[in-house]
């Protein structure tokens, strides 16, 4: 783990909030639903959780590809996106993309990002998970 890494991974700590600190329905549902039965598999188990959406799953190194499909991900659509703490560009990369007005859920789990793109939901919400639960 590099140094960038390990201070990303102590501040995620530090942010990271349990089911407890969560006031979004959506988000609280997907914990209690999904991530708490996840097996530390998070692309398997959002694939399984929200069937009938569109899931897709990208490295944040590819940061073109990423924006590119944003700006034309459908409604009930997930973008799983994996290292977003590897490296100072990973995160960087990360901050910048959570910024786009189309993505109105972020959550970080610190290996992985999770972006939603749902029209029923009117404010743009970022959340930090503890992650895996156990």
């Amino acid at each position: 783990m590099s140094l960038h890494a390990l201070l990303q991974y102590i501040r995620y700590r530090l942010k990271a909030k349990t089911r407890h600190g969560i006031h979004s329905p959506f988000v609280y549902a997907f914990i209690e639903q999904g991530l708490m039965k996840m097996k530390g598999d998070v692309v398997a188990g959002t694939t399984s959780y929200f069937s009938g959406w569109t899931v897709s799953e990208f490295d944040i190194n590819s940061f073109d590809e990423i924006e590119s499909a944003i700006s034309i991900a459908g409604e009930r659509t997930v973008f799983i996106i994996k290292n977003i703490h590897n490296t100072s560009q990973a995160t960087m990369n990360w901050d910048a993309l959570k910024t786009n007005n189309k993505v109105v859920i972020d959550i970080d789990l610190y290996s992985t990002g999770l972006f939603f793109f749902n029209k029923d939901i009117k404010e743009k919400q970022s959340f930090v998970l503890k992650y895996p639960y156990k």
